[in-house]
Parts: structure tokens; sequence; C-alpha cells
């Protein structure tokens, strides 16, 4: 056995009050400056922790584990998601919040590494995660005290000022666009995540239901159709690739001598590739729509 022993510090930790005080208040730039700083704290260990343990993306035990959690709740929403390359797994925090935030007085946020949340010993994890879902869950505490406080700030405004503080700092591979890309998982399935547990939690304590994750989870369901719809974008998109493609063989096997039809279709399917790629729900906005 290890027995490790350090000097204690007294520690203020009280990011999270001020935080709510300053966005009830109606106080932008204090709220902005709070989070950005919450933020690259937290970008700042995803970056020490880079040449540590990281290993492949693991989507097939996420998704397995998403939909143990959505049959443990008999939830009527279901979420599943390939996750983008570069979504490896690391030593993640796990549950990080604004109450675990240390300002020191010295403009830089530090971080105390609290006790794991319930619902870890409810549903343990069976898998490692990346760096996004320790993300989303100091995102999804912003949903929580955005949620407790009657202001006229935007909730997208707050949004942005996280993810410009996380990427500030964190391994750009970890926090590039690609990585926040929604069709392929981005923070929303991490967030989605986040409320699951929320209600996991709930259920356990008796304590009501957890706001706002139900309602965020209600709202789940919108944010699918529209993906889903625009896949009809992304069909057409790939149609006239492949005809261009085909043209393209046509011509080089000596069968077409038309080249000016394939040639046409490469800027063609292109434009539409990107814009599908534009249509997707951007993580600065809320899944929940009453707040966008």
């Amino acid at each position: 056995d290890i027995i490790s022993i350090r000097k204690w510090k007294e520690e203020v930790r009280d990011v999270n009050s001020k935080l709510y005080d300053s966005i009830h208040s109606n106080d932008l730039e204090t709220s902005k400056k709070i989070i950005f700083e919450s933020a690259a704290a937290l970008g700042r260990y995803h970056g020490a922790v880079e040449n540590a343990r990281v290993t492949p993306r693991d989507a097939k035990r996420w998704n397995k584990r998403l939909e143990k959690i959505e049959a443990r709740l008999r939830a009527n929403t279901i979420w599943r998601a390939p996750h983008t390359k570069h979504t490896d797994c690391i030593i993640t925090i796990g549950d990080i919040r604004f109450s675990d935030m240390i300002d020191d007085d010295s403009g830089r946020y530090n971080i105390h590494f609290s006790r794991p949340r319930l619902a870890d010993s409810i549903i343990p994890p069976e898998c490692e995660f990346p760096a996004v879902r320790d993300f989303s869950s100091l995102l999804h505490d912003l949903n929580r005290i955005y949620f407790l406080c009657d202001s006229e700030v935007k909730i997208s405004e707050l949004r942005s000022t996280l993810i410009e503080g996380w990427q500030s700092t964190a391994p750009a591979k970890w926090s590039s666009k690609e990585i926040f890309y929604t069709p392929r998982g981005g923070a929303f399935f991490w967030e989605y995540e986040q409320c699951l547990l929320d209600v996991i939690e709930s259920v356990s304590h008796q304590s009501g239901k957890p706001e706002p994750a139900v309602s965020i989870i209600q709202d789940v369901p919108y944010l699918q159709k529209s993906m889903f719809s625009h896949r009809t974008i992304a069909a057409l998109s790939f149609m006239t690739g492949f005809f261009s493609a085909s043209g393209f063989y046509q011509y080089g096997v000596g069968n077409s001598d038309d080249l000016i039809l394939p040639l046409l279709l490469v800027p063609i399917t292109a434009g539409i590739f990107f814009s599908y790629r534009k249509l997707a729900p951007s993580p600065e906005t809320s899944i929940l729509r009453k707040w966008d």
C-alpha cells in the first residue's frame, strides 16, 4: 500500500457562484472571462496528458455505453455516432464543473480534482473517453448554471467563449472543428450523455426531474430530425460525384468523348458537399430550442 501525504492548501473555489452572479446580472464581459479561463484550465490539463497514454477512438464501446444508459432509463431517444478520427481515448477527468475551478487571484485558473460523480458508480465506465467528453461535462455545467439564471445574455455567446477558451490551450487535434462536427458525434453527443447521467442520479436520489437535462433530452429528436433532413443534400452530392467519376472513367477507357460534363460536375459536387457540411448544427447553439 502507498500513502500519499501533501501539504494542505486553503483553496477558495467560488468560481461557480461568481459565474452565476455575473450571468444573472447580465454582466457579459465578466461571464466570458470566467468561462474562458475555466475552459483554458481544462485545455492545459489535456495538453499535460497528451504525452501520457493515448489510444485510438473506441466508438463501439461509447455507443454501447449510451445504449445501456438509454435502456436503463427506458428513454425514448437514441443517439449513435461514428466519431471522428482524432477522437482519441486519453486520461480524462470524467466530471468537471465550474465549482472545481480554483481562482488564485493570478488570473489563471487551476483545477481541483473532485471525487467521481454518483452515476459512475451506478453505471461504471467500461472504456476510456476522449478530451471532448471532459469539455462537454463543463459545457453541460454551463447549461445548469444558465438555467438557474434569469438572464438576457445569450447562451450562444457563452458557449462560443467556452469553445474558444478550450481551443486556446488544448491540443489542436483534440479540439479542432472536426471534433465538434455533430453528424459524427461532436460535443452534442457527449452533452446528451451528461444529461442522461443527470437523470440517472436523479432517479437514484428520487429528487424529481433534473433540469435542464430533461428538457435537452426532449429536444434531441428535433436536432436529429434536422440532421436527417440534411442527408438529402449529402445524397445529391454523392450522386453528382458518382456521375462525375463515371464520366472520367468512360472517357479514360475510350467509351465516351465527352469530358465537359464530368468537369462541370466536379465543382458542383464540391459546392453541394460543403453546403451540407455548413448545415451541421453548430456547437455554439444549444440543443434546447427555447434558448436559441
